[in-house]
C-alpha cells in the first residue's frame, strides 16, 4: 500500500483558455503543468482552467488584469493565447506596478502591468519563488533579455524557464510515504540492486 501524505496544494489560480484547444493540446497543457508543479505527490500549486469571457477575447492583458481586479481577484492570473499555445507557454499576469515600481525604473507608469512569459513546465516554480519573494518578475524579465522600465507593449522573445531547471529531475526530489506489509516486499543483499538506492534505503534492506 503507498500512503501520500496529505498536502496542502499551493495557491489556486485562474487560468484563462484565450484560444480554442484541441483535446490534445489541452492534454499536453495539463501534463506540462503538473509536472512543473509536481502534482503526483506534492502539488506546488493548482489552476482553475476556465474558457476566457468573450469579453476577454482580444483584448490587452491590462484589461484583463484591471477586469480581475474590479471583479475582488487580486491573485496573479495566467492567460493562454495563441503564440503561449503554439510555444508551451503561458502568460503569467501580476499586478499593476506601483509608485514606488515607477519610481526605481522598473516600469514606465503605474498603468503597466507586471507579466512574464514562462514556460508552462516553470510555472508553478516561478509563482512561488514570486510569493516568497526570493526572485521578482523585473529580476525574471532582466535574465529574459527584457529592457527596462516596462512598457504594456513590450516583447519578450526568450522564454522564462526557470534557468533551464529539470522538471523531469525534479520529480525524484518529491516525497513519498510507502507502508509495505508482509507479502507486499522482498528482501535483498544483490549489490546490481543496491547501488539504485541511497545509503539510508540500503541501511532499511540490510
Amino acid at each position: 500500500m503507498v500512503y501520500l501524505s496529505p498536502s496542502q496544494h499551493g495557491d489556486c489560480l485562474k487560468c484563462y483558455l484565450a484560444t480554442p484547444f484541441t483535446d490534445d493540446e489541452l492534454k499536453a497543457f495539463k501534463a506540462a503543468f503538473e509536472l512543473g508543479a509536481c502534482s503526483k505527490f506534492a502539488p506546488l500549486m493548482q489552476l482553475k482552467i476556465l474558457h476566457a469571457p468573450k469579453d476577454y477575447l482580444g483584448k490587452s492583458h491590462q484589461y484583463i488584469r484591471a477586469k480581475e481586479t474590479e471583479a475582488g481577484n487580486k491573485d496573479p492570473l495566467i492567460v493562454v493565447d495563441d503564440e503561449a499555445n503554439s510555444r508551451g507557454a503561458v502568460w503569467y499576469i501580476d499586478q499593476f506596478a506601483e509608485e514606488d515600481q515607477v519610481e526605481d525604473g522598473e516600469a514606465e507608469s503605474t498603468d503597466v502591468v507586471f507579466k512574464i512569459f514562462t514556460q508552462t513546465e516553470a510555472l508553478a516554480v516561478s509563482h512561488i519563488n514570486y510569493a516568497i519573494a526570493n526572485s521578482s518578475i523585473g529580476e525574471d524579465l532582466d535574465n529574459c533579455t527584457v529592457d527596462l522600465p516596462l512598457t504594456n507593449d513590450f516583447h519578450q522573445s526568450e522564454l522564462n524557464d526557470c534557468g533551464g531547471l529539470d522538471f523531469e529531475q525534479q520529480q525524484w526530489e518529491q516525497d513519498a510515504w510507502v507502508i509495505a506489509e508482509p507479502g507486499e516486499f522482498e528482501e535483498s543483499n544483490n549489490p546490481e540492486l543496491l547501488n539504485n538506492f541511497s545509503l539510508l534505503r540500503r541501511r532499511w534492506l540490510g
